[in-house]
């Protein structure tokens, strides 16, 4: 079976305005993230400054109550981590 190419959809420049302004959130909140990744910091404590950090931007977290069918209850935090 073959595959149609896709093509990229044109974005209008409010939409490319909105775009800028979500990765300098995103940009701002990862940098800071590396700030505090430190030894001995939670995850919820970072999670608590990431989620502070985009209210305080108008913006609204990408993670938190999205549902799969794999798990019991939606993700309950604005970032995703793991301990390693």
């Amino acid at each position: 079976m073959k595959r149609r190419p896709r093509s990229a959809a044109l974005k209008s420049r409010d939409e490319i305005e909105k775009m800028r302004r979500a990765g300098a959130v995103v940009y701002r909140v990862l940098q800071r993230m590396g700030e505090l990744a430190t030894p001995g910091r939670t995850t919820a404590e970072l999670n608590r400054v990431a989620e502070q950090m985009i209210a305080e931007a108008g913006a609204e977290p990408l993670f938190r109550g999205v549902k799969s069918r794999q798990a019991k209850f939606p993700f309950p935090a604005v970032l995703c981590t793991s301990v390693q």
